[in-house]
């Protein structure tokens, strides 16, 4: 093996080792010791019916929501994906505006469809309209029914893709932590909320260890089935080509919105942009007299922290995961060893915001551990999404240059310098931006890992314990707001990205 393998090598498993640095945590301080809860199968059969209730309610409505969006322009797909893109803190003060005292499994369900089905409609109308042409309208024109092409054509070609997109939001529901902490009620509906109060109320780290595992090898095995890739039948290929070689303005595809759509099927994807936006834009005067008494404007120096600890953590996090992604393409990983990245579950929540306590441990608490730590969280969770994203691909399609270049003898620092560096500026940047985004408005790891609230997301998270709504609206709103602008700055020129 060359110094240069040598080296690569090294890097790639370094790296490797930090993101399954929690796990080793948990079991360390346990002392290698694994337990189980008391109610150990209840709490199993609770979140597994709570994933599955999730992801099938949110298969229904994408179905719904996908009939609508075939009967409108693309643009649409922006409106339905607001609540998979906007940070979780949004969907919860939509939902705690329109239903209050709605708190418990039921509640966690709903949250989870709402903010999923979005994602599942929009994927669905590109696979029809990628998968289906002629054949569609050539049914109809033939009598067959709407219901009938429905049932007897498109849902049994999508079957495997209609499976995959359900257990994606299986998955997702299965590791959620922020939606249920704050809707879930007392009881923990889901392993990860039973995870952190393992930790935080029992101090049983033997516990809080075995779930985490569990959860990890329940996840492993739906990323690496997932893998796959959803859209397998090929939606829309980079050039915006559909299997029929269809353009997405053309006739025949418009066609495809009067045989398959639905118009009041949009309602199920409004759902939630709807309550989000009823929450944000709802009674902005009220918010502020909410803050004023609250006391926080007699104590300024909350919002001022607050805002600080946004743009600190936010920034951090976004630099510190583009760095850590841009390390591994550096790595030079072989093609299976970007599939076992990619198939690589993040942490759990719990695990991972208490073993950013490590930082600055035994220390007295300061405003720059906590943004550490909570940038250092953020990144370790948000990283391995971006991965399987987009940079797992990106990464492939210059596997051609890569082998060319090392061919003809060009160093590692030369590769990385000249080939790497300038074609994954664009999707380095992104990153940071979008992980910066969703830090301003990201709560989770911050409940566990800082000492104070000290981001405007903390602040806003108890205001809506104490159910003072409208100014937690008006923190969320300025979050989204001073994470936009940090997207915006991050991607400079480089926008492309994002399509």
């Amino acid at each position: 093996m060359t110094v240069r393998g040598l080296g690569s090598k090294f890097l790639f498993w370094s790296l490797i080792a930090l993101f399954i640095a929690p796990y080793f945590f948990g079991l360390f301080v346990s002392a290698f010791r694994l337990g189980l809860p008391l109610d150990f199968g209840a709490l199993l059969v609770r979140s597994l019916l709570q994933a599955g209730a999730s992801a099938i309610l949110a298969l229904v409505l994408g179905s719904l929501g996908a009939m609508g969006l075939l009967k409108r322009h693309e643009r649409w797909e922006f409106v339905a994906l607001l609540p998979t893109v906007a940070p979780a803190i949004t969907l919860v003060v939509g939902f705690f505006s329109i239903f209050p005292q709605w708190k418990g499994w039921s509640a966690v369900v709903t949250a989870h469809a709402l903010g999923s089905c979005g994602l599942v409609a929009v994927v669905i109308s590109r696979l029809i309209r990628g998968t289906f042409g002629a054949s569609l309208e050539l049914a109809w024109i033939e009598g067959a029914s709407r219901r009938s092409i429905w049932r007897r054509g498109i849902l049994p070609a999508l079957r495997h893709d209609l499976t995959r997109l359900a257990l994606s939001v299986f998955a997702a529901s299965l590791a959620s932590f922020s939606i249920p902490l704050l809707l879930g009620g007392s009881k923990a509906v889901t392993l990860e909320i039973a995870i952190h109060h393992a930790i935080r109320f029992e101090n049983s780290w033997s516990v809080a260890a075995t779930l985490s595992l569990l959860q990890w090898a329940l996840l492993l095995v739906l990323v690496l089935f997932l893998s796959q890739g959803v859209f397998s039948n090929g939606a829309l290929n980079s050039r915006g080509v559909d299997s029929d070689g269809l353009r997405p303005g053309s006739r025949l595809r418009s066609e495809l919105g009067r045989v398959l759509g639905w118009d009041l099927g949009i309602v199920a994807v409004l759902l939630a942009p709807a309550m989000i936006v009823f929450a944000l834009s709802r009674g902005p005067l009220m918010g502020v007299a909410q803050l004023q008494a609250a006391g926080l404007f007699e104590h300024l120096e909350i919002l001022k922290l607050a805002f600080q600890g946004g743009f600190v953590t936010a920034t951090l996090a976004g630099v510190l995961a583009a760095v850590l992604l841009f390390a591994f393409a550096a790595s030079s990983p072989s093609e299976k060893e970007r599939v076992w990245v990619s198939g690589y579950v993040a942490p759990s929540v719990a695990i991972t915001g208490f073993a950013t306590l490590v930082i600055g441990w035994g220390t007295d608490p300061s405003f720059a551990y906590d943004s550490i730590r909570i940038a250092v969280g953020a990144a370790l969770l948000f990283a391995p999404v971006l991965w399987r994203l987009r940079w797992e691909a990106q990464l492939a399609r210059l596997d051609g240059q890569l082998k060319v270049a090392e061919t003809l003898g060009a160093s590692h620092t030369m590769i990385v310098r000249k080939i790497l560096a300038p074609q994954l500026r664009e999707i380095f940047f992104w990153s940071a931006g979008l992980i910066s985004f969703w830090v301003w408005g990201d709560y989770a790891i911050g409940s566990i890992a800082a000492s104070r609230q000290m981001t405007l997301a903390l602040v806003a998270k108890g205001l809506l314990e104490s159910y003072r709504l409208e100014a937690a609206s008006l923190l969320i709103l300025a979050a989204l707001v001073l994470g936009g602008l940090s997207y915006l700055i991050f991607t400079w020129g480089g926008r492309r990205v994002a399509r």
